[in-house]
């Protein structure tokens, strides 16, 4: 069973990495007088001054002065004056933290000019988030046990699906859309092997959740057209500028975000009834096609709140920012939801609803067909305990 398993996901991976999707590593590309994100260290602090005069009316902000050594790279060991502004809203009860010695940064530096201009570009946040991650992984192996290493494993290829195959494609040319469709049903395709194994209940959740997502993509296509979405926001503008040259058909990417991330409640939704399904014909081998069919409707109604509910509030705790700015300023809902990022949005949560309801009748309906089989043998056995 474990062989069959490793050669099939084996064979899938394969498949991913030589597919039309699969594209040359990106290439860094970069101007050689200008280095950017360059590791760095803070070993000295010079202060702060005030530069009021040289910022907005409405902001008041400092300039920290610093010294600072490169940590690898060509100029390693190498050190710097450099600054970091230090923003704060005036009346607003908040600001940026100041740097101390030994915080770790990112520096830009330009060797344009005859005295090298270094200025702090961002902080480097990568060891609290790899604590916190390590707690998760944690978490799922006290809880989990021997399904929790299953679902890291899962966990891994997912992150190396998305940004070493899913992530490079699409800034070298594919198609966003398809990208999209074809990392999900791969995702959902290893994933089930991975947890579940070969079963009825991994055909029957392989087939209901790449259904509801397909009907997200149809739902998507048809409203985001409807709504003529463009897709310009703050962080679009950015990919013209892409060293790479790219030309980004940016609805795309919107409909392929809402794809991605409808993917999870799907699967979730999916796996729930499929499972159910499975032991209820185990406990009553005689509960024909149309019973369980309905057990798995009535199944699906009851996930379904909850399930909804999730995509809909991450999507609006997302845009709480700029919810709440746009309410303060007395705007009407009908007013807000005409703004390209909140219609974008509400596009996004509906549709991925959408979907996710359209698993239900589409998971119990392939279960009951599955289940009810005279003729169908298993395709591998239950794995022991």
């Amino acid at each position: 069973m474990l062989k069959k398993r490793v050669i099939v996901i084996v064979f899938l991976l394969f498949s991913l990495v030589f597919s039309d999707f699969s594209y040359a590593v990106i290439e860094k590309v970069e101007d050689e007088n200008i280095f950017q994100n360059t590791p760095a260290v803070i070993v000295k602090n010079n202060g702060v001054e005030n530069v009021e005069d040289e910022l907005d009316e409405m902001s008041s902000g400092r300039v920290q002065n610093l010294v600072v050594e490169v940590l690898s790279g060509d100029k390693k060991g190498k050190q710097y004056n450099a600054t970091y502004t230090v923003m704060a809203r005036e009346g607003s009860n908040f600001e940026f933290d100041i740097l101390k010695e030994g915080d770790k940064v990112y520096l830009t530096i330009d060797e344009r000019m005859e005295e090298p201009l270094v200025y702090v570009s961002g902080i480097q946040r990568h060891n609290s988030l790899l604590i916190l991650a390590i707690i998760f992984l944690l978490a799922i192996l006290v809880i989990g046990r021997k399904q929790g290493i299953k679902t890291i494993i899962s966990l891994i290829i997912t992150i190396i699906i998305v940004f070493f195959w899913a992530l490079p494609s699409i800034i070298n040319g594919a198609s966003p859309l398809w990208v999209a469709i074809g990392v999900s049903s791969v995702i959902t395709i290893l994933t089930y092997i991975i947890i579940s194994g070969f079963h009825k209940k991994t055909i029957a959740a392989i087939l209901g959740t790449v259904g509801g997502l397909l009907l997200s993509a149809l739902i998507v296509l048809i409203f985001g057209k409807a709504a003529r979405l463009s897709g310009l926001n703050e962080e679009s503008m950015y990919l013209a500028f892409l060293p790479q040259g790219t030309q980004f058909d940016l609805v795309e990417i919107i409909f392929a975000g809402i794809i991605i991330g409808a993917l999870g409640a799907c699967m979730d939704m999916a796996m729930s009834i499929a499972s159910a399904l499975e032991e209820i014909k185990k406990e009553n081998p005689s509960a024909n096609r149309r019973t369980l069919f309905k057990a798995g409707m009535n199944i699906g109604k009851d996930v379904m709140g909850t399930n909804t509910n999730t995509l809909i509030l991450a999507y609006v705790g997302s845009s709480l920012t700029i919810l709440i700015l746009y309410m303060a300023y007395g705007m009407s809902f009908s007013e807000i939801a005409d703004i390209e990022i909140i219609s974008e949005a509400i596009i996004r949560s509906l549709a991925g609803s959408i979907g996710l309801i359209g698993v239900i009748p589409l998971t119990a309906f392939v279960s009951s067909l599955l289940y009810t089989r005279d003729n169908y043998e298993e395709i591998e056995e239950e794995d022991e305990a």
